[in-house]
């Protein structure tokens, strides 16, 4: 049979977003291969750092897709989301020890539509969080573009003071 499929690096945001995504979306209940890690908080940390935390308080956990495969029914079709871990690298000038994780999208047929459509979904899934927000951008130290740095909730117009003269 003829498939299709896209490759997803762990180091690509679009990598936690789908992981997001099938989590959020309920696609892990029954499935006997999850990953469990430290529930994170959502947000930017520079957002994150000024949330108090209970020390005593239990910690929260978050399952997502775990190494093997995970069928998702989606508009219609079955998409199966392979994911799989490769050895440990250590590189860098750093040294930090990194899991090499892709997820492997896959459907029937040779038309990638139906992934592409996945992937937005999951995308625009996670960026609901910013809807109605302002986003905060600064240059890049370098001058070669802007990074968005914060979201923040639009100033009530009342709140702004103009000078009377404008209009």
């Amino acid at each position: 049979m003829l498939y299709c499929s896209i490759v997803i690096k762990h180091d690509d945001e679009t990598f936690k977003w789908v992981n997001k995504y099938m989590k959020d979306m309920g696609y892990m209940k029954g499935d006997g291969t999850l990953k469990c890690k430290k529930k994170e908080l959502d947000g930017p940390w520079w957002e994150t750092i000024f949330i108090a935390r209970d020390d005593k308080q239990k910690p929260e956990v978050e399952f997502i897709a775990g190494p093997g495969t995970h069928k998702i029914d989606f508009k219609g079709r079955t998409i199966w989301a392979h994911h799989h871990q490769e050895e440990t690298l250590v590189t860098g000038w750093e040294r930090i020890p990194e899991e090499q994780e892709f997820i492997h999208l896959i459907a029937y047929g040779q038309d990638t539509t139906i992934l592409k459509d996945f992937i937005d979904a999951a995308i625009v899934h996670s960026m609901k969080k910013d809807e109605g927000m302002i986003g905060i951008y600064e240059q890049h130290r370098w001058g070669i573009g802007w990074t968005k740095v914060q979201s923040k909730k639009p100033r009530s117009l009342n709140s702004v003071v103009l000078d009377t003269n404008l209009q």
